[in-house]
């Protein structure tokens, strides 16, 4: 009897603690969101411009004028018909000669056309004249002389393809001619270079 009681008395005490704190139960823990929260997709980079990234060849041989070595006018030849004159990193080349036109040489060692040359002129300055520009095999050959260029008034860089202009393969020591049109004229240029593009 007494057990049984003090039993009834404990359930009784249970029963209204549960009650003060709202409840006969412990509340039910929250149900997880049917639906995951998804991150936005990252925004597309933009395309990379891969021809401005390319390389712009292979540099094979280049004078900016520096100097007068290497190269052959009318003063060492009258034949060329032609003087270059060095000064301030520039070439300037009158037409000296007997006729209207005339060209200063400088050989080039080694170039292989099978590399897909291209030759860079780069001209600061026309004094009422043209400009033109060749090439032959060294020693020189008037027969296998190729016209790269001729009659250009224009300033600024030009480049030509060596390659497919003269119709070589192979690897070969040449003479590089610049040209100047006009009868006591000059050209004034900054620059030579050729680069491969293979």
């Amino acid at each position: 009897m007494n057990a049984t009681k003090k039993s009834l008395g404990i359930g009784i005490v249970t029963a209204l603690s549960l009650a003060a704190c709202g409840g006969s139960q412990p509340p039910a823990p929250a149900a997880p969101p049917t639906t995951m929260a998804v991150a936005p997709a990252p925004a597309p980079e933009p395309a990379m411009d891969t021809a401005a990234m390319a390389p712009e060849g292979m540099l094979a041989w280049e004078n900016n004028f520096d100097s007068m070595d290497g190269f052959y006018d009318a003063a060492k030849d009258k034949t060329l018909g032609a003087t270059l004159m060095v000064k301030d990193g520039m070439g300037m080349l009158t037409e000296s000669g007997k006729e209207v036109w005339g060209k200063t040489l400088i050989i080039i060692p080694g170039i292989d056309f099978s590399k897909g040359p291209m030759l860079e002129v780069v001209v600061d300055k026309v004094d009422g004249s043209t400009w033109g520009a060749g090439v032959a095999p060294n020693p020189w050959k008037d027969a296998e002389y190729k016209k790269i260029v001729t009659g250009e008034a224009a300033t600024g860089s030009k480049t030509f393809d060596l390659a497919e202009l003269t119709g070589w393969t192979d690897t070969r020591e040449i003479n590089l001619a610049l040209v100047v049109e006009g009868d006591n004229k000059t050209v004034h240029f900054d620059a030579v270079r050729i680069r491969y593009t293979k």
